[in-house]
């Protein structure tokens, strides 16, 4: 989410500080920032215009370099508002709780999850790799009338939490959180499943 010049400009933040930010995503209640290095000194001011243009942010994150390692997992450092990375995120009617830090999750690949939970057909059998929360599996579940959905990722606290949001929003019947590696061949056991079966994977893009 681009922070818009007119928005800043009616903070009392100057309106230079919205040259300070490239952009920033609104996750539940926290929002992450990309700051420029060079612009580094800025960083206090733009949290602060978010926190006072969108009443809903309780805490502002700065992003540090790009997602990484094994997990995808993104460095954040704390800017201002509460000390936590743990947050409730609502998409198309759905909800999600999320680490921030120890999750991966961008909300920028909401249109991409609503286009490949539509494409799939009534009585497929979907094979979600790399879930990491479960959103694509649990829109999928929603929206795209699979049968079944089979969400896999390797990382623990991930699956935790993707169990806990199929529970959320009661998708238990349908979606099945599974600790594995996609990769090492873990989803070559749902081949036999029967029906026909589409594949979603979850883009590193961001």
């Amino acid at each position: 989410m681009k922070p818009s010049k007119s928005t800043l400009a009616e903070s009392p933040i100057s309106q230079m500080l919205s040259d300070a930010a490239e952009s920033y995503d609104l996750i539940g209640d926290i929002a992450e920032i990309r700051v420029p290095v060079n612009l580094d000194f800025k960083k206090q001011c733009v949290a602060q215009a978010i926190m006072q243009t969108q009443k809903c942010v309780k805490a502002v994150f700065r992003q540090v370099g790009g997602v990484s390692g094994e997990f995808r997992l993104r460095r954040l450092e704390w800017i201002l508002g509460e000390k936590r990375t743990e947050t409730v995120h609502k998409e198309s009617g759905c909800l999600f709780r999320v680490d921030l830090e120890k999750c991966y999750f961008s909300p920028r690949l909401s249109f991409e999850r609503m286009r490949i939970a539509k494409l799939t057909q009534p009585n497929e059998v979907a094979v979600n790799m790399f879930a990491g929360v479960g959103c694509f599996s649990v829109l999928i579940a929603k929206f795209g009338g699979a049968r079944k959905v089979f969400s896999v990722d390797l990382n623990p606290v991930a699956v935790d939490f993707m169990r806990e949001n199929v529970r959320l929003n009661r998708f238990s019947d349908r979606v099945v959180p599974i600790l594995g590696d996609a990769k090492g061949g873990d989803s070559c056991v749902f081949a036999g499943c029967g029906g026909s079966c589409c594949y979603a994977f979850a883009s590193k893009g961001f």
